[in-house]
């Protein structure tokens, strides 16, 4: 942001938290265009406690993903349905995603033997992307999850080369990764 406001750059993402700052100036011309990316959660199916498809289920279940991007993002993304972007061959529409239900993410915690979260150990979610926005969105699965009697920690990497050989190796717990069409 700071080298488009400098005329170094013809277009820049915005950040959520200069969004409303940036687009409410006048200064620029504000173009929103759909891009193939999806942003998720992942599990490590080899690590405790995600070897256990209702675990899967509860943390699914847990995280209010509409509400997170309201707050967090400012509802700029759209929350996805599925693995597949609208207009990516292999898309569905008829997919849809886990709702928002924190009964049943407790139902399903306790059919994993983990009721209220007691015997769960802290889960790490590790991320190879520092900003604000990721310790918001941080914060907010953190009282989520906590909601229904899980503890998160974050694990930062420092930049991508360390994070990804972590995910090689199936060092990772729980992991946020992206994708984006190149």
């Amino acid at each position: 942001v700071r080298a488009f406001a400098q005329g170094e750059l013809e277009e820049s993402p915005i950040p959520s938290d200069r969004r409303k700052e940036l687009v409410e100036s006048g200064k620029y011309h504000v173009i929103r265009k759909p891009t193939l990316s999806i942003r998720l959660f992942g599990f490590n199916l080899m690590q405790h406690p995600f070897d256990k498809r209702e675990a899967r289920q509860a943390f699914n279940y847990a995280i209010d993903k509409v509400r997170m991007n309201q707050d967090v993002y400012g509802g700029y993304y759209t929350v996805a349905q599925g693995i597949l972007p609208p207009g990516m061959p292999g898309y569905s529409p008829e997919v849809r995603a886990y709702s928002y239900d924190p009964a049943k993410a407790q139902e399903r915690l306790a059919e994993a033997g983990y009721a209220g979260g007691k015997g769960l150990p802290p889960v790490t979610l590790s991320t190879g992307a520092k900003s604000a926005e990721v310790r918001r969105e941080f914060q907010a699965s953190q009282q989520f999850l906590g909601s229904i009697g899980v503890e998160v920690e974050l694990e930062e990497f420092d930049n991508w080369p360390p994070f990804r050989q972590a995910l090689e190796r199936g060092d990772v717990q729980l992991f946020r990764y992206s994708w984006y069409a190149d």
